[in-house]
């Protein structure tokens, strides 16, 4: 079974903690992300999985066998890097063939392997050329296809697309994920955009400053983050943060601010159960910018401002709102007619709003 296992692993350099106590399971034939921002410690994690790195405390399997002590090159893993790695000196053929060579497979079986991984990747009119005779798309092609010939128990990706044009980097995105399909096998992806993310993993694991996060398939980190970091790092735009009061009186609860107070409806408040939480709580509500219903007239809105600005995105527009001294995005269709410092009415999709403390970040309603 190829799945990779880490216990309890923490990495350290010199007095820097760049992972701290992760324990995390990437399961047989799963495509597991690795998100974060720079410096979070995704990248560390990954190559100790190669072993590339040293463990510090902990301990990695790759199937059933602890690998900390073991080489990489007898790990059975491949690394796909973000630069291409190519020798500019082979062709292409050569370039995907070399892994094989080394470990001194035979011609016959090095031409079958090659002429299948080419195949996979639509690169079999490429064999013949020069590195630099290939745009940078081609190139990521032959350095993944140099990766598949060796038929690895898992795949190590460590953002191999970051550097290509966007338009590229989409088409490569849909590439990743139908070449997981059809290889049937497993892959731990490092990334920091989270659209990679979000398109691609059927589960993803967030870091931050070397520390787990939150776990889960894209739909879970999304509508259920564990914690204020997890809610504001996933989606485009990002979530809204309003500082408020959570005010409870019996079994209802009201969120109170200087601009604005609204009660929360049942379905939000049942989710509060075993939270022990005071009369009154200092608490940050979040909100995505989809997440508001706009309106030029009162009736029925929670929050009241005034449009800061609009930035018009095709189909979609989002309106940043001033409430009180903070700003606001919301997100709306392109025909909602309204004009800077002109009022604005929002009703929030309470399905949808998301409580933290103030102090830990931890969200109230997971």
């Amino acid at each position: 079974m190829a799945r990779v296992k880490l216990e309890n692993v923490w990495k350290k350099y010199g007095d820097v903690e760049a992972v701290r106590n992760v324990t995390l399971e990437c399961r047989d034939k799963e495509f597991l992300c690795l998100l974060g921002p720079s410096g979070c410690g995704k990248s560390s994690t990954l190559r100790m999985i190669a072993g590339l790195e040293y463990v510090t405390e902990g301990k990695i399997y790759i199937g059933d066998r602890c690998v900390n002590e073991i080489d990489p090159y007898k790990r059975d893993i491949a690394m796909v890097f973000e630069s291409y790695a190519l020798y500019p000196h082979k062709k292409v053929y050569d370039n995907m063939a070399y892994p094989l060579r080394v470990q001194r497979y035979k011609e016959d079986e090095i031409k079958k392997r090659v002429g299948r991984a080419a195949e996979i990747l639509d690169i079999k009119e490429l064999l013949d050329r020069w590195p630099r005779q290939l745009s940078g798309g081609q190139k990521q092609r032959v350095a993944i296809g140099r990766a598949i010939v060796r038929d690895p128990k898992v795949f190590l990706l460590d953002e191999p697309i970051s550097h290509l044009d966007a338009k590229l980097r989409t088409h490569m995105r849909g590439e990743l994920k139908r070449l997981h399909r059809d290889l049937d096998a497993t892959m731990v992806y490092v990334t920091h955009d989270q659209l990679e993310g979000m398109t691609m993993a059927d589960r993803i694991a967030v870091m931050n400053l070397g520390l787990l996060q939150q776990v889960g398939t894209p739909d879970e980190v999304f509508n259920h983050p564990k914690n204020k970091f997890v809610a504001g790092f996933i989606g485009d735009p990002p979530m809204n943060f309003i500082g408020c009061t959570l005010m409870r009186n019996g079994r209802s609860y009201r969120i109170e601010h200087p601009q604005f107070r609204f009660d929360l409806p049942e379905s939000v408040t049942s989710r509060f159960i075993n939270k022990n939480l005071p009369d009154s709580a200092d608490v940050e509500i979040g909100i995505r910018p989809e997440s508001f219903v706009l309106s030029n007239k009162q009736g029925g809105a929670d929050i009241a401002g005034k449009v800061y600005i609009t930035e018009p995105l095709g189909e979609d527009m989002i309106i940043d709102i001033s409430i009180g001294e903070e700003l606001v995005k919301a997100k709306t269709q392109i025909g909602f007619k309204t004009d800077v410092d002109e009022k604005i009415f929002m009703k929030v999709k309470f399905e949808r709003i998301h409580i933290f403390d103030r102090n830990s970040g931890d969200s109230l309603l997971s």
